[in-house]
């Protein structure tokens, strides 16, 4: 057998098995976000060291911990604990926050990628989403352990900071991000809880920096994870919801225009498709033929926000329209604890995009746009 032979059966297997788990469709928004939830409680639990696998793979079965994405769960499970106190939520919140303080470096950054015996390469990313976990467990709780972590990962980021306010060293692929506003988002947060006027300032330096990259049609330069890569709407939403919430906590709008200016042709696209490309290019022209759950989701979420600030209705009947198409991505009643409520990487479900897997970050981001949709609240 050739190696391409080899690698299209690496691929039909899974395929034919995601086929042959037949399940049914949700009943509505409470069903689908129970599933999810149920689900990204099976992911905490196939590790069993608190943090949270970074997937379920058709191939290989359930992926290491992820301590970036389980940073940013924690405040999903804190938002949904009092009305499922059957799923344990806010003590997994908490186990999972311990276990990330636990897995911390001494310089108080967090490890890149996935956590394994001997990985000790720091992320400026990671460390800011983890900064969101440990921000929302200190909102509900006083603790001197996680307070300090958070203190340490503060101190660490500040030091990583560029003088331009990009983040290089330590960044993905050692460039600067306009996603990482994201960061910024988690920075405000903690400045807002402590009064740490060091972390306000490096989110503002890094902001007004995302700011020089956005072009006159609203596209950012230093949106891709690579450079030559393609743009998908994962990194694109990253960096609107991150100018977004910042601009609220701030109450600066230019943040918030910003945000509009780079999310409406993704809204326009939508409402003309039905549809949202998983990768668009600088001219915002759709260079993908599969979607990008999870940029999906993200992007609801941020035309939310966007109707939420402006007032405007446009954008909220555009997310409700986005998250009644999510909803068809889910499979429940199908008896594999795998998929059960899962939420892919891409739709078709081989796409560019995590093909053949299901993100916990994909889940994460679905549950907190049906409820900041109900009006149920904000996971941050």
């Amino acid at each position: 057998m050739t190696l391409p032979q080899i690698m299209r059966l690496n691929e039909l297997v899974p395929l034919w098995r995601y086929r042959q788990v037949k399940g049914a469709p949700v009943s509505d928004t409470r069903q689908a976000v129970l599933a999810a939830l149920k689900w990204l409680c099976a992911a905490q639990d196939a590790v069993k060291e608190g943090g949270i696998a970074r997937a379920y793979s058709l191939r290989t079965g359930w992926e290491l911990p992820y301590p970036e994405t389980t940073g940013y769960i924690i405040p999903t499970f804190l938002a949904w604990a009092e009305r499922h106190p059957d799923l344990g939520l806010a003590e997994r919140a908490w186990r999972a926050g311990r276990w990330l303080a636990e897995v911390q470096f001494e310089s108080g950054a967090i490890c890149s990628k996935q956590h394994r015996p001997g990985n000790t390469k720091p992320s400026v990313f990671n460390t800011g989403m983890v900064m969101h976990g440990w921000v929302s467990l200190l909102e509900a709780q006083k603790d001197e352990r996680i307070a300090g972590a958070a203190a340490k990962a503060v101190s660490w980021l500040a030091q990583e900071q560029e003088t331009d306010g990009s983040w290089v060293k330590n960044a993905y692929h050692n460039r600067a991000h306009t996603y990482y506003t994201m960061l910024d988002w988690a920075l405000l947060r903690y400045a807002r809880l402590t009064g740490d006027e060091r972390a306000r300032r490096a989110a503002v330096k890094h902001l007004d920096w995302t700011l020089r990259q956005q072009r006159k049609n609203g596209w950012f330069d230093l949106c891709d994870f690579e450079a030559g890569a393609a743009v998908t709407t994962h990194t694109i939403s990253y960096t609107t919801q991150g100018l977004v919430e910042a601009g609220r906590l701030l109450g600066e709008n230019r943040y918030i225009e910003s945000a509009r200016r780079g999310t409406v042709s993704l809204r326009e696209c939508f409402e003309t498709t039905g549809k949202l490309a998983g990768t668009f290019g600088e001219e915002w022209q759709p260079t993908a033929s599969w979607e990008c759950c999870t940029g999906n989701a993200q992007t609801s979420l941020v035309w939310q926000a966007l109707g939420e600030v402006t007032g405007e209705p446009s954008w909220r009947t555009a997310a409700e329209a986005m998250n009644r198409h999510i909803l068809g991505f889910q499979k429940v009643q199908c008896g594999d604890p795998g998929i059960e409520g899962a939420i892919p990487g891409s739709w078709p479900i081989a796409g560019g995009y995590d093909g053949l897997n299901f993100p916990n970050h994909a889940a994460k981001f679905f549950v907190d746009a049906l409820t900041m949709a109900a009006g149920t609240g904000r996971a941050a």
